[in-house]
């Protein structure tokens, strides 16, 4: 099936215009020397990854950036490249650029998010907004380590009930199911047999 008339006449404005004014705001201290890697929303990421770790060693950093639905896979080919290259300085920042839709009959102008990653070798200014330090994961409270530590743990305590008193009451803790008697030979699905004629 073909697109709707409507679909046909929308035109929207790419965001690429205004890269170059935005950049050099948004991150000081930008070196002339940097491979900038635009991300969009049909870009491949294996394609952008691939060209970015073969290109890196001769630039000095590398600035991720996207908008709108391309958020996600500059976050994701960011965090790629910081895989692969460790001890690696990164300044993130993000911001609203206004993209416009144009129809026959009106104008919409919508806010879409953005965002540039700034990934280097050389040390950054700490104190800059958004700056995140070679091996920084960040602390989170809940994280999987955690989880996984308190699940390993079979005799703590969480309810203040201990494990005898669970197996006076006749419950289990931390125990498979019990089988059904294994002998039994309970016949299996089978498919039915064809007919032929």
């Amino acid at each position: 099936m073909g697109r709707s008339r409507l679909k046909k006449c929308r035109k929207i404005v790419n965001a690429d215009e205004t890269h170059e004014k935005t950049e050099g705001k948004l991150i000081n201290n930008l070196p002339d020397k940097l491979l900038i890697m635009r991300v969009k929303s049909g870009t491949k990421i294996r394609n952008v990854f691939q060209y970015s770790i073969k290109e890196f060693t001769k630039y000095e950093g590398v600035l991720w950036t996207g908008g709108g639905q391309a958020v996600g896979k500059v976050i994701t080919c960011a965090e790629m490249f910081k895989r692969q290259y460790k001890c690696l300085h990164q300044i993130t920042k993000l911001q609203y650029i206004e993209s416009k839709k144009n129809s026959e009959a009106d104008t919409d102008q919508k806010q879409v998010p953005e965002i540039h990653i700034y990934l280097t070798k050389n040390p950054l200014n700490s104190s800059e907004l958004g700056y995140q330090q070679p091996h920084d994961t960040g602390n989170f409270q809940n994280s999987s380590a955690d989880v996984h530590r308190k699940g390993q743990n079979v005799n703590s305590n969480i309810s203040g009930i201990s494990t005898e008193e669970f197996a006076k009451m006749g419950l289990r803790t931390g125990q498979k199911r019990p089988r059904k008697n294994v002998t039994n030979k309970t016949p299996t699905k089978s498919k039915k047999a064809r007919v032929t004629n």
